[in-house]
C-alpha cells in the first residue's frame, strides 16, 4: 500500500512540472585545511558561536528581498574576492532543495556575493522565485592578523581574529539594517 501511495504522489509531482533532489553548495575556504576545519565545526565549544551567526543570518538577511539586499550592500561582485575567510564556527556549505520547475524560465534562482562595507563579504543563496534568500554566510576580509586553521593548535587564534571581526560587522549590520526595517 505505501508504494502505491509514493508512486502516486510522485505522479503528481511530474504531472506538476517538477523535479525532485537536492543541492548541496559548499562555502569557499581555500585558506583552511579541510581537516582542520571539519574538526572545529565538530567541536562543541563552537556551538554557541555558531548559533549566534546563524540567528544573525536568520534575522537580518533571510527576511530581505533581492531588491533590499542590493540596497544595503550594493551590487553584487562577480565572485567571492580571495581575500575572503569563512569564520571558524560557520558550516562550510548547505544543502538546499533541488525541486525545480520543469519550465527553466521559472528558475531564477542564483547565488550573489556582495561588499560588506570593508569589513567582509556576504554570499546569498536565492529561492526559484529570485527575490527570497533562503541561505547565506558572511565571510571576513582577510588581513595580517589572519590565522588560517590548519591544526587544532590554530583554533584560539582564529576565533579571537573571527569574533573581532564578526563584532565590526554586527555593528555595520545594526546601522545598515534597522530592526524596524526587516519584514516579518
Amino acid at each position: 500500500m505505501r508504494c502505491h501511495r509514493s508512486k502516486a504522489l510522485l505522479f503528481l509531482l511530474l504531472l506538476a512540472g517538477t523535479a525532485l533532489g537536492s543541492i548541496e553548495i559548499d562555502f569557499p575556504h581555500p585558506h583552511d585545511e579541510f581537516s582542520g576545519r571539519r574538526a572545529a565545526f565538530s567541536s562543541p565549544e563552537f556551538d554557541p558561536y555558531r548559533q549566534e551567526f546563524q540567528k544573525l543570518i536568520e534575522t537580518k538577511i533571510i527576511p530581505l528581498k533581492f531588491t533590499q539586499i542590493k540596497s544595503i550592500f550594493g551590487m553584487p561582485l562577480p565572485k567571492l574576492p580571495d581575500d575572503a575567510a569563512l569564520p571558524i564556527y560557520a558550516r562550510s556549505g548547505v544543502g538546499i532543495s533541488g525541486l525545480r520547475h520543469a519550465d527553466e524560465s521559472k528558475n531564477r534562482d542564483h547565488i550573489d556575493f556582495y561588499a560588506v562595507d570593508h569589513l567582509g563579504y556576504l554570499q546569498v543563496i536565492y529561492h526559484l522565485d529570485g527575490e527570497s534568500a533562503q541561505a547565506a554566510v558572511f565571510y571576513h576580509k582577510i588581513d595580517s592578523g589572519f590565522t588560517p586553521i590548519k591544526s587544532e593548535s590554530d583554533y584560539k587564534p582564529r576565533l579571537a581574529w573571527d569574533l573581532k571581526r564578526m563584532s565590526q560587522i554586527k555593528t555595520w549590520l545594526d546601522k545598515a539594517i534597522p530592526s524596524a526595517a526587516i519584514p516579518l
